[in-house]
């Protein structure tokens, strides 16, 4: 008996080419060859165990970039940042983001674009000194300024770290195998966000400083970062703490919160299926997901104990999950919604049935251009 096709790359995160179907036209079109072709290549056999032996090769003999990773002497992954200024496409973005605040506006809803500051972009001080450090902040330095011309309403987490910490302190905000940030760095971006929006509306709670926390790590467990997973788990999975900011006067537990649509049907019974499910699981192995939260189409969120009215929309990729509750506590209504997962409607078939007071974009730094800025298109699978 033959061995199935695997379906999907665990450690590429991709589904595998399958065994391509046999026609008249795509043989005498070359297609069946080039599509048999890549075919084989994601299905010889013992493929995974090949390419992590190559890896790890490249890893012995010093390469410095590997699959696109540099890993330092003490096992920190750094990105290969991106090269050149992609003007085009980031003028798209800033039209796209002003049409969208020019639509909100004639609902009487505000439109911030506050985007988290990304890993590759953040860290590029620790790359080796006689490599490129990229053009990744000058991208986004660029779309800032367009929006900047169109009136935006701008919250530039990246610009104020830059100006208050040094590049060894912005590292510290990070996760060390993963691309995203840790609960340090994501809590920054947090109080700068509520400290921005607290000073414009009435009623939101100022209650978002350290001393309002309890800070806990877990230690050392099995983390498995995006990074690493993609160097087939060589780097240690047991340097990254993950940890959390508990709230000392509330209980994300008061919060209500459904999956979708607020109905009887799609409420949560208990919110750590959302939050640090790993964590109650008491699973071997984590990843970002299950220390903090998956990707979810749509979470409403109804914080009953709230002293404003405030329907908020958060517009999001993975580096917004360590936030959810913590944002949502300042509001009364507070909708989560990821357009890569909504493949039956756009972000304005969702606001043509939905009404907001605020829309936050919070999508990271390195996620400036492309398909999650065209508000008109579903996401794709």
């Amino acid at each position: 008996m033959t061995k199935e096709d695997n379906k999907k790359s665990e450690f590429e995160n991709r589904a595998l080419a399958q065994r391509p179907s046999i026609s008249k036209n795509e043989i005498f079109s070359g297609e069946f060859f080039k599509n048999y072709e890549t075919y084989f290549t994601d299905q010889f056999y013992q493929r995974d165990k090949w390419v992590k032996t190559f890896i790890l090769w490249q890893l012995r003999s010093n390469k410095t970039y590997v699959n696109g990773y540099h890993v330092t002497d003490d096992g920190w992954i750094l990105g290969k940042p991106m090269e050149g200024l992609a003007k085009k496409d980031l003028n798209i973005s800033a039209k796209n983001i002003k049409e969208l605040s020019d639509y909100l506006s004639q609902k009487d809803s505000e439109l911030y674009f506050s985007p988290f500051p990304a890993k590759v972009n953040e860290t590029t001080g620790s790359l080796p000194w006689y490599v490129s450090k990229g053009t990744g902040n000058e991208n986004y330095h660029y779309l800032m300024s367009k929006l900047e011309e169109k009136n935006i309403n701008l919250i530039d987490i990246s610009g104020k770290w830059n100006e208050k910490f040094s590049d060894e302190e912005i590292k510290e905000f990070y996760m060390k195998t993963d691309h995203h940030w840790n609960m340090l760095g994501a809590f920054k971006g947090y109080q700068l966000i509520m400290e921005n929006l607290s000073s414009i509306y009435e009623g939101i709670p100022t209650d978002y400083n350290k001393e309002n926390y309890k800070y806990t790590c877990e230690k050392d467990k099995k983390f498995v970062g995006s990074w690493n997973r993609s160097l087939y788990k060589l780097i240690d999975t047991s340097i990254d703490d993950f940890c959390y900011f508990t709230p000392v006067n509330y209980s994300f537990q008061d919060l209500k919160v459904y999956k979708g649509k607020v109905s009887k049907k799609n409420m949560v019974s208990d919110n750590r299926e959302i939050y640090a499910s790993g964590v109650k699981d008491d699973l071997e192995e984590f990843n970002y997901h299950t220390a903090y939260a998956d990707n979810y189409p749509e979470l409403n969120i109804i914080n009953e104990e709230s002293k404003n009215d405030l329907k908020v929309l958060i517009l999001k990729d993975s580096y917004t999950n360590p936030l959810i509750f913590h944002m949502a506590h300042h509001f009364h209504h507070t909708t989560i919604y990821d357009s890569r997962y909504n493949y039956d409607r756009s972000v304005y078939d969702y606001l043509e049935k939905n009404d907001y007071d605020i829309v936050l974009i919070t999508l990271n730094t390195n996620n400036i251009r492309g398909k999650m800025y065209n508000f008109e298109q579903p996401g794709k699978k």
